[in-house]
């Protein structure tokens, strides 16, 4: 095995030539768009993301594209554009990707060879076209392939007799490509998680055998998507093993896809080059506009203000904030208090008010002078808005971002304008995570789930932060361990109705709502104020009140928006008895769900770990009764008619509805 997709294009190839000279180059053609595709989405996936959507703006032209042009194009991009800047270092030293795409050989050469052979097909199409130049760069193959398929296969049939003068040249062509391009010789898999946390790793390369240990126990500790990976480097972690999203696949390497245009906004078209199938996919992922995205309404002020003894950049508070006391009360003794708890996190739901309020207790600790300075840091990338979901532009992603923010505050009340100019911010930030001679500093880190790797983060973060210097983070889910955490639920009965009492004055339909509507606005959202005001705008709009659970069922934009990020990052027995807890509809018992799910047959082991892993992630809350000493667990609805329209079509459905 040297490149299993194309070793199964090349055995179908093979057919094609049995039949004759016209259906061998056609079959190559296809090999040529497969190749193109290959290399140009395993590149993207090596760009790396960053606050500017580096990656998103190459992906986001080639799910429309609808010749290969484009995909040459979008190369050249990643080669020696902006998003070269940004690519993981292990393909750009000598010899490895970069270096064979754009240096400059000559004859007896691969690259020089390969895109020569080009050269000779076109010059049989058009003996008028031009000869290749005394050197040639390995990226020109794909401009020159790209140019040889409008000239044949985009434009009409080609005489037989020519067929057979293009084949062995294409042929050869191709198959020197891929011999020598050290980007099909790295590590390639199709990874899948078990239940048991470890992955299954299907091969296509003999050099994947270095990902087999994900098999194993040691697999556990990492948390990849499903799909199809990429090792750029020798040591396995969420830098290095990059998934490559244009590429489509299963476990069983059954079939390879690959984006060939068909974009309608809602969808674009895959194509498999091997049994020339084709399928449609959600284009969900790809509607956002590529032109820079605003920012975040809670983003921090481009400049420090005073409120009291304190400096600070936090942004305003909410107007029309409903005060919750008791996490209120909860959140400033753990910030206030001179205790041992450096780093503090409030964790809850997406949209269930942490980021505001956390402003209502900075707001107040500032104006105590207990900080020298509160330092806010916002990696929010989706602002929650009455009329839906809107991407944002996220402030910080990781330590550099940090400590480009730090400096610019904090800096120049630290160092002089020359000597600023010369520090290493990420050096400068780390010194005053210590001990800083500014004074004490809150750290502060909203939407801390969105930075590129939360664990990595959080151990920067631990590592350096001293008292009495803290921290506090805001998140959807915990992932680390050595916090402080403090849990945000939803409202209670009496803060929920003062919110819908707020928010209908405001939206003018207070005479739409009374008493028992207001309990069962409060029962639908589980007290979440995101959802209750989401439920007020449906009364304004249609002017009554309609069933809650009945509307929210057909919002799947507002469920994906709430909880998609936080399922995708579940392991798979997490999501296994999320989904299980979900088809219940009730308060389940600890035992009676280890007894489903520990029963023979069923994979899992570690229910505990993810009924853990459910409630750091706020998808499930815990019920305790002292009468018969047993915990409980229930699904706040919102997250449970998510869970129900994800078991549609999950494959673990038979088995989950399966139970006695």
């Amino acid at each position: 095995m040297r490149f299993k997709p194309f070793d199964r294009m090349w055995d179908h190839i093979e057919t094609q030539k049995d039949h004759s000279d016209s259906a061998y180059f056609y079959a190559l053609m296809y090999m040529g768009e497969m190749l193109t595709k290959f290399t140009v989405a395993a590149m993207v996936s090596a760009v790396n993301e960053g606050r500017e959507r580096h990656q998103y703006q190459l992906k986001h032209p080639l799910v429309r594209a609808n010749g290969v042009g484009t995909w040459s194009q979008i190369l050249d991009k990643v080669l020696t554009g902006v998003p070269a800047h940004h690519l993981i270092d292990d393909i750009k030293g000598e010899g490895r990707e970069v270096y064979q795409l754009t240096v400059r050989t000559r004859a007896g050469e691969w690259q020089y060879n390969s895109v020569s052979s080009l050269f000779k097909c076109l010059h049989i199409l058009d003996p008028d076209s031009e000869p290749p130049p005394r050197k040639i760069q390995g990226k020109s193959w794909f401009s020159k392939f790209a140019a040889l398929r409008n000239r044949t296969r985009g434009h009409g049939a080609i005489a037989a007799r020519k067929s057979s003068q293009l084949c062995p040249l294409l042929d050869c062509s191709i198959r020197m490509f891929i011999d020598n391009f050290i980007l099909f010789q790295r590590p390639w898999a199709y990874m899948a998680q078990t239940q048991k946390r470890k992955y299954h790793v299907a091969r296509w390369t003999e050099e994947a055998q270095v990902l087999d240990v994900l098999k194993r126990r040691e697999g556990t500790a990492y948390s990849f998507s499903e799909g199809v990976h990429i090792l750029f480097g020798e040591q396995i972690s969420k830098e290095t093993l990059r998934t490559v999203d244009l590429i489509s696949s299963d476990i069983d390497a059954t079939d390879f896809f690959l984006p060939n245009g068909g974009w309608n906004g809602n969808q674009y078209e895959e194509i498999s080059y091997i049994s020339d199938r084709t399928v449609t996919r959600d284009a969900t992922n790809y509607q956002v506009p590529v032109t820079e995205l605003p920012p975040s309404e809670t983003q921090g002020l481009s400049s420090l203000r005073e409120l009291g003894e304190t400096i600070l950049n936090i942004p305003p508070k909410q107007q029309g904030y409903i005060p919750r006391h008791a996490p209120e009360s909860s959140l400033y003794s753990e910030i206030a208090d001179d205790n041992h708890h450096r780093i503090i996190s409030l964790f809850g739901r997406g949209g269930i008010g942490k980021t505001w309020l956390t402003l209502e207790v900075l707001d107040k600790i500032a104006k105590e002078g207990d900080f020298t300075a509160i330092l806010w840091f916002s990696s929010r990338d989706i602002d929650l808005q009455p009329d839906g979901a809107r991407q944002v532009k996220p402030q910080i992603l990781t330590e550099k971002d940090i400590a480009r923010e730090f400096t610019q505050h904090i800096g120049p009340y630290l160092l002089s304008a020359e000597s600023l100019n010369e520090a290493d911010p990420v050096e400068l930030l780390r010194k005053n995570m210590y001990q800083s001679d500014l004074g004490k500093i809150l750290f502060v880190f909203d939407n801390f789930e969105t930075v590129n790797s939360p664990i990595d983060l959080f151990n920067w973060i631990d590592h350096y932060l001293r008292p009495p210097n803290k921290a506090l983070i805001t998140t959807r889910f915990r992932e680390f361990r050595g916090d402080y955490p403090v849990e945000l639920a939803g409202m209670s009965f009496e803060e929920c109705s003062q919110l819908i009492d707020a928010t209908a004055r405001r939206l003018k339909i207070t005479q739409l709502v009374s008493s028992d509507d207001k309990e069962e606005l409060f029962d639908a959202s589980d007290g979440h104020p995101y959802i209750v005001k989401i439920l007020l705008g449906e009364i304004r709009k249609y002017g009554k009140v309609g069933k809650a659970e009945r509307f929210l069922a057909s919002q799947d934009n507002l469920l994906d928006t709430l909880f998609e990020r936080t399922y995708t990052r579940l392991p798979m027995v997490a999501q296994r008895v999320f989904l299980t807890l979900c088809s219940w509809k009730s308060l389940v018992a600890e035992t009676a769900i280890k007894a489903v799910l520990l029963r023979p047959g069923n994979e899992i082991t570690d229910v505990i770990e993810a009924i853990d892993d459910l409630h750091n992630s706020s998808l499930i809350e815990r019920n305790e009764w002292e009468s018969d000493n047993e915990v409980y667990w229930s699904v706040p609805l919102a997250a449970r008619l998510f869970g129900l329209k994800k078991l549609e079509t999950n494959r673990m459905q038979m088995a989950i509805k399966d139970r006695p």
